[in-house]
């Protein structure tokens, strides 16, 4: 199995560091992992419509 990945900026906190969203494809699941506590944002399943897991659009409680 080949797993591919790419991090792409997502967020700034408020003491300027910044939040990078790391997207990683493989076996048929796509998942958004922040680095700010390793958050799980999103994880898909091929041909399936909804997210697996409750994921945020942003970093707000």
């Amino acid at each position: 199995m080949s797993v591919a990945g790419k991090i792409t900026p997502f967020a700034t906190l408020p003491d300027g560091t910044g939040v990078g969203r790391i997207t990683l494809r493989g076996g048929g699941l796509r998942m958004h992992l922040l680095t700010h506590g390793a958050r799980v944002q999103d994880l898909r399943l091929d041909g399936v419509d909804h997210p697996l897991v409750i994921g945020a659009d942003t970093l707000a409680p």
